[in-house]
């Protein structure tokens, strides 16, 4: 994978082989709108954490970072120019599993407070044993919870 910049305008959307993993939370709703970023705290954001593309056919698709994609076109002018990891050759298993770490995980890495249990659980129920294979932790109610302090 190469890290290089792309204008927003040249990504031709969601890859085909993540289309039906993505639809799976279409329902759900982020926490977050678009007027809650700055330009500058986006771009950063996009910057921490590129979007992956899948370079096929001459044309760059979306593999992983749906959400900053979909906050990027919400945002910025066609001719932005972002900070992308484009991908030549992965094959629809190595996709699928890209995509479903990033729609997972990463709201998983980045919670805070007393959500994190009702994003786990929202998470899970569509993805069922593939989430729980990357995120043992969502295996278990118990496990989510975790210990709790003993009572004095």
């Amino acid at each position: 994978m190469t890290l290089t910049f792309i204008e927003l305008k040249t990504i031709d959307g969601i890859h085909k082989a993540v289309q039906t993993l993505l639809a799976e939370t279409a329902d759900m709703i982020y926490a977050s709108a678009p007027g809650d970023y700055s330009n500058i705290a986006l771009e950063t954001l996009l910057q921490i954490h590129p979007i992956h593309l899948l370079k096929d056919e001459g044309k760059f698709f979306v593999i992983a970072g749906f959400r900053g994609f979909e906050m990027a076109k919400l945002c910025f002018e066609p001719d932005t120019e972002l900070r992308c990891l484009v991908h030549i050759e992965l094959d629809t298993d190595t996709i699928q599993e890209l995509a479903l770490i990033d729609i997972v995980g990463s709201p998983l890495l980045h919670s805070l407070g007393s959500k994190h249990l009702q994003q786990i659980l929202a998470l899970v129920k569509p993805f069922g044993a593939k989430a729980t294979a990357y995120f043992p932790k969502t295996s278990s109610i118990r496990r989510i919870r975790g210990n709790r302090k003993p009572s004095n």
